[in-house]
C-alpha cells in the first residue's frame, strides 16, 4: 500500500491572501466564478488545501479570472443557522459549483438546498436552449461512494449524470479525491486531476452563462436529494399534465406492502419502490407521479387509457407474489390484454414465478417493454430509467395527432424485448 504523505505537500490553513467566502454582492467586486459546496462533516485542512489550489489553477488559465480568491467557499457560517446573505448571493450569481461528493454529502439539507437552486438555474437555461446541456455543476468524488457491504452507491438517485465517469478502476473512482492528496504515490495523479477540474471549471464558465436566480431567502427552497412525486388524484386528472416529460408509477401489490418484512423494495424511503421511481423521474427533468391500484376496481385501466391519450409515460411495478391471487390476477390479465403502448412492466420478485403463456402472457408476438426481477435498488433504478427511455421513443414515434411533444432524445432506436422471462 502506497505510504501516507509525510514531508510533502501536507494540508496547511487558508493562506491569508485568499478572500475566502468574503465575497459582498454590491462592493463592485465580480461574481464568485466557483462556488464550493461541501459537508460540514468533510471540513477539514485538506478541503482548505483543495480549495486553495483549484483557486490557483482557475486563476492562471487562460479564459480564466486571472486573479486568485475568485472561487467562494462558505467560512463564516455556522451550519444549523439561517442562511447568511452573503452564502445566499455568491449561490445565486457564481457560474459553476464544485460539489464534494461524500456518502454524507446527501445527508444534509443545506447541500440539497444548494443543489437546487443550481439545479433551478441549469432548467432556467433549456428552458431557453433544450437541447443544452450545461456543465456549470461539477461533482468531485471526495470520498469513496459504494457501501462496501452491498456495492450500492450512496450517490443521491435524483441527480442528473452531470460527468461521464473518468475511468472507473482509477484510484479517484475507487478511493476519492481525497485519498489520492494524502498518498505520496499518487501526488501526479492528484495535480492531473486537479488541473483538469480547473480546466472544466474555465470552460463552463465562459460557454454556459446560467441565469441568477432570485432568491429572497433560501428558507423554504427544497432539497435537490428528495423527489417529489405528486399523488395522483382520479379525480382530477384534466389538471394533471402528462406528455412524455411525465412518468407515473403504478404499483401492484398487497396494500401494507410498506411494513411486510416479506415485500422487496418497501420502506425505508431510500429503498422504496415509490422513492426509486420518482427519484429517476426527477434526475430526468421529468413529472414524477405515484398511483396505487385497487385491483377489486377496472378504474385504473379508465386512468392509463387517459394518460395515454395524453403521451404520457407509465411503469407498472408488479409484486409477484400476488400475480396468482385474485383479484390480482384478474387485473393483470385485463392489464395485459390491452397493451397500453405506453406502460412499461417491472416484475419484483424470483423471475421463476413468471412464465410465457401464464398470468401474464406478455406475448413473444411483438416487442413489450418488461424487466424481470431486478435484485437490486440499483438495478431496479436502472430497469426504471431505461423503461421511461424506451417509452419517450415510443412515444415520439407514434404521438397522437395535435398532440404536443418534445422528441429530443439521446436514444435514436427503440431496443426490442422478446417479453420472455429470464431463465
Amino acid at each position: 500500500m502506497p505510504n501516507r504523505i509525510e514531508s510533502a505537500a501536507k494540508p496547511t490553513p487558508a493562506s491569508a491572501g485568499i478572500a475566502i467566502g468574503q465575497w459582498r454582492k454590491g462592493t463592485g467586486m465580480a461574481p464568485p466564478y466557483f462556488f464550493l459546496s461541501y459537508a460540514a462533516e468533510n471540513d477539514d485542512a485538506w478541503l482548505r488545501r483543495f480549495y486553495e489550489e483549484l483557486d490557483n489553477d482557475v486563476a492562471n488559465l487562460p479564459g480564466g479570472p486571472l486573479k486568485k480568491g475568485s472561487g467562494f467557499i462558505d467560512s463564516a457560517q455556522t451550519r444549523g443557522t439561517e442562511w447568511n446573505r452573503n452564502l445566499q448571493d455568491a449561490l445565486a450569481e457564481t457560474r459553476v459549483m464544485v460539489c464534494m461528493y461524500s456518502p454524507v454529502y446527501f445527508q444534509k439539507l443545506y447541500c440539497g438546498i444548494e443543489m437546487e437552486v443550481m439545479l433551478r438555474r441549469r432548467r432556467r437555461y433549456q428552458q431557453e436552449k433544450p437541447n443544452a446541456q450545461p456543465s456549470n455543476i461539477i461533482p468531485i468524488r471526495w470520498w469513496p461512494l459504494e457501501n462496501p457491504a452491498t456495492q450500492q452507491t450512496t450517490t443521491a438517485r435524483t441527480l442528473p449524470k452531470f460527468l461521464v465517469s473518468r475511468d472507473p478502476a482509477s484510484v479517484y473512482e475507487q478511493q476519492g479525491l481525497r485519498y489520492m492528496m494524502e498518498t505520496a504515490a499518487h501526488q501526479a495523479e492528484y495535480v492531473n486531476l486537479r488541473r483538469g477540474i480547473a480546466r472544466d471549471i474555465v470552460i463552463a464558465a465562459n460557454r454556459f452563462t446560467l441565469p441568477t436566480e432570485p432568491l429572497a431567502s433560501l428558507v423554504g427552497v427544497s432539497s435537490a436529494f428528495v423527489p417529489r412525486p405528486v399523488p395522483l388524484d382520479p379525480r382530477a386528472l384534466d389538471r394533471a399534465v402528462f406528455g412524455p416529460k411525465s412518468a407515473t408509477c403504478v404499483y401492484v401489490g398487497r396494500p401494507g406492502w410498506h411494513i411486510d418484512p416479506a415485500v422487496l423494495f418497501r420502506p425505508p424511503d431510500e429503498d422504496a419502490v415509490t422513492y426509486i421511481c420518482a427519484s429517476v423521474a426527477e434526475r430526468l427533468q421529468t413529472r414524477a407521479y405515484e398511483f396505487p391500484i385497487d385491483p377489486a376496481s377496472t378504474g385504473a385501466f379508465d386512468i392509463l387509457e387517459h394518460i395515454a391519450g395524453n403521451n404520457g409515460r407509465v411503469v407498472v411495478v408488479v409484486d409477484s407474489s400476488v400475480i396468482h391471487i385474485d383479484p390480482f390476477q384478474t387485473w393483470l390479465r385485463t392489464y395485459d390484454e390491452k397493451r397500453f403502448p405506453n406502460c412499461a412492466t417491472i416484475i419484483l420478485g424470483d423471475a421463476r414465478e413468471l412464465r410465457v403463456g401464464d398470468v401474464l402472457p406478455l406475448s413473444a408476438s411483438e416487442p413489450r417493454v418488461v424487466f424481470h426481477a431486478p435484485k437490486t435498488a440499483d438495478a431496479l433504478d436502472a430497469a426504471v430509467e431505461t423503461s421511461l427511455a424506451i417509452l419517450h421513443d415510443v412515444i415520439a414515434l407514434s404521438s397522437n395527432p395535435g398532440s404536443p411533444i418534445d422528441r429530443a432524445t439521446e436514444h435514436r432506436t427503440i431496443p426490442g424485448f422478446s417479453g420472455h422471462a429470464a431463465a
